[in-house]
């Protein structure tokens, strides 16, 4: 199997290295053509001495990449069209899968191995989904849930033809991705892989071009089209505009202490006040704890956790900056987390 892998550089040199380090090491091992393309989106804002394009492009050059394509100066493209580029190069390399990648997206060489190995078991699908750990405010803090498709087989609905949309790809028959129904979508959990994603982290200086970026690009009333903010003091901050357009409560913020497998996903509903326990990957029986942010527990009860399971508290968990809920096996933490209500600048 050849398997063609779509980097999009621009802006991310600080993490270049460690995006690239783990696939260079297995290019010869899983017969990777490698591919980047970095420059000055159409939509980024203007910066006559493109710095963030030019530190990107030196960390590129000298890497082991199978082809490079960089614009500067006037020569910008769309995100996708940058994208278009590189598939055509891996589609004529004959590769037998895609897969897209930012480059403030970190894999381990053991994400990379259990994917595919999952992906070799499981061929059916046109494409896969992969979770991130989408890293917010400040590290390791970081919100749940975000999950994209970045894998497709090439041999599918006539092959591919390009980028509709971010990472969405197109088919030669006609097909979209962003149709629902339309392609076979298979959602990889979080125990085979869950990427760490540096995305909207207040140190770093990508983010308002990102905000700036997704406030045209993307559809929703003006001022609510981002996730994300700047107050009026200049801090980053979850955009209530975004959330209370979509009737959607705003994310909780995890800080994980312990993590020896995943076992589900936690969510807190602030409304009623209660926990649950859902998408369980992990079935077995464990002892769950709550503590408050001050270390006194709140709660604890041993479950045979074969299904979704849900607990409350009678301390209400709006009230405090955060809470801990903490799972035991055979008298072991193997699961703690810490989850912001109200997330503080810590």
């Amino acid at each position: 199997m050849k398997i063609g892998v779509l980097f999009s550089a621009y802006n991310c040199a600080s993490y270049i290295d460690r995006c690239l380090e783990p696939w260079l090491k297995l290019k010869k091992e899983f017969n990777l053509i490698l591919a980047a393309t970095n420059g000055r989106y159409i939509l980024s804002p203007y910066e006559a001495e493109d710095m963030k394009g030019s530190h990107s492009l030196l960390k590129l050059l000298g890497k082991d990449l199978d082809f490079l394509l960089h614009s500067c100066g006037d020569n910008r493209w769309t995100e996708e069209q940058g994208r278009d580029y590189m598939l055509k190069y891996v589609l004529d390399q004959e590769v037998d899968l895609v897969w897209v990648i930012d480059c403030d997206e970190i894999y381990t060489e053991k994400n990379i191995r259990d994917i595919l190995f999952y992906i070799q078991k499981n061929p059916g699908p046109d494409c896969y989904n992969l979770y991130y750990k989408n890293y917010a405010f400040k590290y390791p803090y970081w919100t749940s849930d975000f999950n994209k498709t970045v894998i497709y087989w090439t041999n599918r609905k006539g092959g591919l033809r390009s980028f509709c949309f971010d990472c969405d790809l197109s088919y030669n028959d006609g097909t979209m991705l962003n149709i629902v129904g339309d392609v076979n979508v298979h959602t990889i959990n979080k125990q085979v892989a869950l990427i760490e994603h540096y995305t909207w982290l207040s140190d770093d200086p990508r983010t308002k071009d990102k905000i700036h970026n997704q406030d045209i690009k993307y559809k929703g009333e003006k001022g609510s089209r981002c996730g994300y903010v700047y107050d009026k003091n200049d801090k980053l901050t979850f955009n209530e505009l975004f959330y209370k357009d979509r009737n959607i409560q705003l994310p909780l913020i995890y800080k994980t202490l312990i993590d020896d497998f995943y076992i589900c996903d936690i969510e807190y509903d602030r409304a009623s006040n209660v926990i649950y326990f859902k998408n369980i990957i992990e079935k077995d029986f464990y002892t769950i704890s709550v503590f408050d942010c001050d270390d006194n527990l709140l709660y604890c009860c041993s479950a045979d956790l074969k299904q979704d399971y849900f607990i409350g508290t009678t301390k209400n968990l709006n009230t405090d900056p955060y809470f801990v809920v903490e799972f035991k096996k055979e008298d072991k933490v193997v699961r703690k987390d810490e989850l912001h209500v109200n997330f503080k600048d810590y």
